[in-house]
């Protein structure tokens, strides 16, 4: 685990705090999305999480015979000051 801290935006920040915040808001999306989904009759085939900044949901809608795959990641890399 790395601790210390992390800049974002020319802002410094404790990097506990910001790997909560990643997490807390990356599983917030990752259950409105599913739960958009099941409302439209699809149903979550796997659910994975490489790291606590990614997740990718594979959905699968066996009436319409469709698959959605979506991907949820941080897209900047960290920078450690």
């Amino acid at each position: 685990m790395i601790f210390g801290f992390i800049k974002i935006h020319n802002t410094i920040l404790d990097h506990s705090e910001y790997m909560k915040s990643v997490l807390l808001l990356k599983r917030y999306a990752e259950k409105k999305i599913i739960e958009l989904l099941t409302e439209e009759g699809f149903e979550p085939k796997s659910i994975e999480n490489p790291t606590y900044h990614e997740a990718m949901l594979n959905l699968y809608n066996k009436e319409k015979d469709l698959e959605i795959r979506i991907e949820i990641r941080k897209k900047t890399p960290e920078a450690f000051v």
